[in-house]
């Protein structure tokens, strides 16, 4: 947004639709402003005072105390509930679970990433291991 004098505009960096102009990001990725910065600092000197209150709550039996606290530790509502597969996690076992309407074509597809992200880790390390094994076989040759 441009503001203006009797002289002529004042130039604040923003075209005349108040979006920053060309060549003025306004704040730089990752900078967080004061406000926030304040804000986080004072609840995190609350922390141990907080956890104290808790405690204290907690082995008074407050069960809203406890609802609060597992509500932080258990996965939130939005990325659904704790599937178990046992030990045979497959392609073929989250499909047959979906079909079966044991889980939600949702909550197949998460499951299915997070399968795939387990095989990349498990295909890395193998390939480190066969790396490594190489590395000695060349070491040996060495001698």
């Amino acid at each position: 947004m441009s503001l203006s004098t009797a002289d002529g505009p004042i130039l604040t960096g923003r075209n005349n639709l108040g979006q920053f102009a060309p060549g003025n990001g306004g704040r730089q990725p990752g900078a967080r402003n004061r406000v926030s910065r304040t804000s986080l600092k004072a609840v995190t000197d609350l922390f141990n005072e907080a956890v104290a209150v808790l405690r204290a709550r907690l082995a008074d039996n407050d069960l809203r105390a406890a609802e609060i606290v597992l509500a932080h530790v258990l996965p939130a509502k939005a990325h659904g509930r704790t599937i178990e597969f046992g030990d045979d996690v497959s392609a073929a076992t989250i499909e047959a679970a979906m079909i079966e309407g044991a889980i939600t074509p949702a909550e197949a597809q998460i499951a299915a990433s997070a399968l795939e992200k387990l095989k990349s880790v498990r295909d890395f390390d193998e390939i480190e291991r066969r790396i490594e094994e190489l590395e000695e076989a060349l070491a040996e040759r060495r001698k």
